[in-house]
């Protein structure tokens, strides 16, 4: 299933989870807000290193992290989906998601450097 489709997919049958325990499309709808706030051309060339500790004191910043980890494992987004979301093209899959598993190592496992997206 590809990212967009999850992340806008709503269901009215879909049974109600408890507000202590987001669903996955609660989840997947905080990354995509992530992704068009701090990952957005605008911000991703800088910035964001800056708002590190903002990101991670967030209420969201678990959803984001779980379902960030999810759909580089599944690999569910093009860079079609994401150049939609941030006006950011990458070439390749290959280099998309090495990019996005060097950021998720630099925000929520504080390893390595903010890896900056192609020019």
């Amino acid at each position: 299933m590809r990212i967009w489709r999850r992340f806008t997919r709503t269901s009215s049958s879909a049974p109600r989870k408890s507000p202590s325990r987001p669903t996955e499309d609660t989840a997947d709808r905080r990354l995509t807000g992530f992704i068009e706030t701090y990952l957005h051309v605008e911000v991703a060339y800088g910035t964001l290193a800056r708002l590190k500790s903002t990101v991670r004191a967030s209420s969201w910043c678990e959803d984001v992290e779980r379902s960030l980890a999810r759909t580089i494992a599944e690999r569910s987004m093009t860079p079609g989906e994401y150049c939609d979301l941030t006006f950011i093209e990458f070439e390749t899959d290959e280099e998309m998601y090495a990019y996005l598993e060097k950021l998720h190592a630099f925000l929520f496992l504080d390893q390595g450097e903010l890896p900056l997206p192609p020019d």
